[in-house]
This record gives structure tokens, sequence and C-alpha cells, in this order.
């Protein structure tokens, strides 16, 4: 939730696929919700979480050589496609650098990782280029 004040100062930095830090207050509520799945005089309560922001500060390319980045994960879903897959190789090779890359992946049921050869520059642009292809939550920086 955003109010108009702070909206005014932050809505630049809001758009598509930006990357930022949000600082605000957690809510969290619970919600009694009736489904059609259970009896009429039975009920489940949900919990609801808001943020009231009260801050946005993007996320720069010099905020993140500020970091010392070793290596960075990058977690595949299992249900990722090779088209996604192929994908993801792509914006590693275009993203030439000399920050280590892990993958980690289900084979078989098994979680492996595989360290790749080819290093990346860590930057925004690369956490936006992955993001796109294999999901918000798919980096982990180390």
């Amino acid at each position: 939730v955003i109010f108009p004040k702070v909206y005014e100062i932050v809505r630049d930095y809001i758009r598509d696929g930006a990357v930022v830090i949000v600082k605000g207050n957690l809510e969290v509520s619970l919600k009694e919700v009736v489904s059609d799945e259970v009896d009429e005089d039975e009920s489940a309560d949900v919990a609801e979480y808001k943020i009231i922001v009260d801050d946005i500060t993007p996320v720069t390319d010099s905020d993140v050589k500020k970091k010392k980045v070793s290596n960075i994960e990058i977690n595949i879903p299992q249900n990722t496609t090779k088209e996604k897959l192929s994908q993801l190789n792509e914006v590693i090779k275009e993203s030439i650098g000399n920050v280590g890359v892990s993958l980690r992946i289900f084979v078989n049921e098994e979680m492996k990782i595989i360290n790749l050869k080819n290093k990346v520059k860590f930057s925004g642009d690369f956490i936006e280029r992955v993001s796109s292809v294999i999901g918000d939550d798919s980096l982990v920086v180390k």
C-alpha cells in the first residue's frame, strides 16, 4: 500500500521489472473465508499480507558493484522448459564478467548444483534478465 504523499516521491522508481528496495511496515491480518469445498458451517482463516510503504529506493548498477559478489546461484524450478533454459543460457553467454555462476536444478527428483565455467557481469540488467526468464525469486547472491 502506497499512500499519495509517498507515491509522489517514489513514483519514478515504480516500473515493470525495476529492482527496488522497499521499506515499510508489514501488516498481517486473518480473514475468514467460506469455501464451496467446505460445509456451510465451516470456514478457514487465510492470512493476508500488506506492506505499508514508507520509502522505495532503486537498486542501480553502482549499488550492485559496491557489494563484493563472488558467486551467484540460480535456482531452476522443476517445471522449467527447454526454451527457458536456452534463454537463460543466452543471458549468461551475453553477460561476460568475473562472477561465478552455479545452477541449482532437480535431476531425477534430486537437487544438483552445477558450477558453470562461464562467469558473468553481475548488474541490475543481469538480475532483470534472469528474473524475466526464470522468475523473481531465482537468484541467490553470495
